[in-house]
């Protein structure tokens, strides 16, 4: 388990250094109105 600790951190940093950025494949519009259904009004 530390291997996979010391993995997941290195990764972690690397991503953090380049500033990654996450490229979303919808709107907030189109996923409030895919996911409506699941919110309590």
């Amino acid at each position: 388990m530390e291997t996979l600790t010391r993995e997941v951190v290195a990764w972690t940093k690397r991503r953090n250094d380049q500033r990654k950025k996450i490229n979303w494949k919808f709107t907030r519009e189109k996923a409030d109105k895919k996911l409506s259904k699941y919110y309590v009004s």
